[in-house]
């Protein structure tokens, strides 16, 4: 039997009768034996208790009644999410023995529509990082997979699971998404609930999903939301909309492969895509040393709320000898700042983002490229000074959306001459969620996107 590709199949055959939960769930759970040895996307596989879920699952769906498009369907949880009676680390030694005694808001949702929990996928140390060690790319496993979340991508990319929920604090799901070649969904602050998700940086934190195609990102967020989607939203037909393409330092700083691989997107929105023909703009709502700044006050802003959580737990200073040596690096930093600095630094992004939506008001769509720069080699990640400025650039063209709070998509557009995967940006308003989901889920219609799970070891 052939296996679904993507959620939204996986769940019309499943409706259907053409497979079941227990059938699909095995699949998954046989290319996670094969497979993880070497990709290491996953802390903890609960195969037992996975089967044990599809059995609901299965009853349900032959029940002939309406159910969720996620009943029976596999997904991937980052080691942040607390699962009751489950081992939830961070990916830390600091939390090797918790078991949380209750459910993550969003995994209780999940349980609630008989969804399918195989297990927890790898973080950097409590999401403080653009790297997730030592989870590998599965497009190359000499390549990073990207962070915080990477553990997450590289599972679906890898072909292990149909999706997967992570946490974006300065582009932790897009990051890893864009360099794994596979879509994930940054919503709009607070779209989706945080109750129970170790937190990185309360006022930065956003969850949200990571799959094949944003049809499947917008099914995740639609349930986990509770909302519906608009009336409109399968229509392959866009509105009238305005849309820009972020220049200047997004050119500037971006390979030039990437960056041609985003004007050549935008052109088709402008010749094809749109049935209006919408004038597509190149927008520069901010400068490189405007951008420099704001990092800085990124920094203060997380580094801040990420002590006081830490310290608040009991963690920090009392389990230093736990965290790497990384981790405990931003820990023993941060906690020199002081209320002055966190102060002047919320107000440096009220500042900001009083900016960034009067430049970009007369505009419903900005694209950019997610990525600045290929995936870097591992061993790049290993040299101090090199890992620094390779984060400083992972995060440039991600972050300032944390700030502003706006919903973003990163989608696979193309691959660059060494066959790495290239992600487009796509950017909302503040809670136009399904306006943009739904204009990558057109892209890659317009394209015939088809997932291409992988495996390549070299």
């Amino acid at each position: 039997m052939e296996m679904p590709k993507t959620l939204a199949s996986a769940a019309k055959m499943l409706k259907l009768g053409q497979i079941s939960s227990r059938e699909l769930t095995q699949h998954f759970l046989r290319v996670i034996a094969q497979r993880d040895g070497d990709i290491q996307a996953f802390l903890t596989v609960q195969a037992e208790e996975a089967l044990h879920m599809t059995d609901a699952a299965d009853l349900a769906l032959r029940a002939n009644t309406p159910v969720s498009p996620l009943c029976g369907i596999p997904i991937a949880l980052k080691d942040l999410y607390a699962t009751q009676n489950l081992r939830t680390t961070a990916g830390s030694h600091v939390l090797a023995e918790n078991i949380p005694l209750r459910d993550a808001s969003l995994v209780s949702k999940l349980r609630d529509q008989n969804a399918v929990l195989l297990g927890k996928t790898n973080t950097h140390e409590f999401a403080w990082g653009t790297f997730t060690p030592p989870t590998k790319n599965p497009r190359s496993l000499a390549k990073i997979s990207g962070g915080s979340s990477g553990g997450s991508a590289a599972a679906v990319a890898a072909g292990m699971c149909l999706a997967a929920l992570g946490t974006d604090t300065g582009g932790s799901i897009r990051i890893p998404a864009s360099f794994c070649g596979v879509t994930g969904f940054k919503p709009t602050f607070g779209a989706l609930a945080t109750q129970g998700i170790i937190e990185l940086s309360a006022s930065l934190d956003h969850a949200g999903p990571i799959a094949w195609t944003a049809e499947d990102c917008a099914i995740l967020f639609h349930e986990l939301a509770g909302r519906t989607p608009e009336p409109d939203f399968y229509s392959d037909d866009l509105p009238p909309i305005r849309i820009a393409i972020l220049g200047g330092i997004w050119q500037t700083l971006a390979e030039d492969a990437i960056y041609r691989a985003v004007q050549s997107a935008a052109l088709q929105f402008e010749e094809h895509i749109s049935a209006k023909h919408i004038h597509i703009e190149t927008l520069q709502p901010v400068q490189e040393d405007d951008l420099n700044e704001l990092l800085k006050t990124y920094r203060i802003i997380q580094g801040f709320e990420a002590a006081a959580y830490h310290r608040r737990n009991g963690w920090y200073p009392q389990q230093k000898a736990k965290y790497t040596a990384m981790t405990l690096e931003y820990l023993e930093r941060a906690v020199e700042i002081t209320a002055a600095e966190y102060a002047a630094a919320l107000e440096a992004r009220r500042v900001f983002v009083e900016h960034w939506n009067t430049v970009t008001a007369r505009y419903d769509i900005l694209l950019a490229p997610t990525m600045a720069i290929s995936p870097p080699d591992i061993a790049e990640t290993e040299q101090i000074p090199r890992r620094n400025e390779l984060s400083r650039i992972q995060l440039s063209f991600t972050f300032p959306l944390n700030m502003c709070g706006v919903p973003a998509l990163t989608v696979p557009c193309n691959t660059s001459e060494n066959g790495l995967p290239i992600g487009l940006q796509i950017i909302g308003r503040r809670n136009h969620d399904d306006l943009t989901l739904r204009v990558g889920r057109i892209f890659q219609n317009y394209n015939n996107y088809s997932p291409n799970p992988v495996f390549t070891a070299y």
